[in-house]
């Protein structure tokens, strides 16, 4: 469901940089005499511009001006791991950046999920302290009786 939602706003951002791309190459190709005489100008502009943009988005991905391979450059965000790490961070509150909900049933579901998984997280969260607790105080309780002990050994 997220997934078509992600790669859809994806394949908008890629076209709007493509296009932007074709207008930045059209301008250059018009005020600089040399570069619409150079066949090569207008593939090493794109080159050099998706490495601007590979360094702006955190990621490798070439545009090419001449072929539409859009749908080759869009990484699922989607995956098993994201998505459970997205839920577990509505669990514990901590948010996660990299994948949220585009639609709004998908935004509608994680509200619920978080009005219904955070205070379980919560109840479990006290039953762990308390089995803990538990643990170290009887712990504490073993530790203080073998020191009475050795104290009246060594007596």
């Amino acid at each position: 469901m997220e997934d078509d939602a992600d790669r859809e706003q994806q394949l908008s951002k890629l076209s709007k940089i493509r296009d932007t791309y074709r207008k930045i190459a059209e301008i250059a190709s018009e005020e600089c005499s040399i570069a619409s005489k150079q066949s090569h100008f207008r593939p090493q502009l794109f080159q050099s511009l998706s490495k601007l943009s590979s360094f702006m988005e955190g990621r490798d991905f070439l545009l090419d001006p001449d072929v539409n391979q859009l749908e080759e450059l869009i990484l699922p965000k989607w995956t098993a791991v994201p998505s459970i790490l997205y839920a577990l961070s509505i669990l514990t509150t901590t948010g996660y950046l990299s994948a949220v909900p585009m639609t709004k049933l998908g935004q509608f579901i994680a509200i619920i999920y978080g009005l219904v998984g955070i205070p379980l997280m919560v109840l479990a969260a006290v039953d762990i302290g308390r089995f803990l607790s538990d643990i170290v105080l009887g712990l504490y309780q073993k530790v203080i009786s073998s020191m009475t002990n050795l104290k009246l050994f060594l007596k």
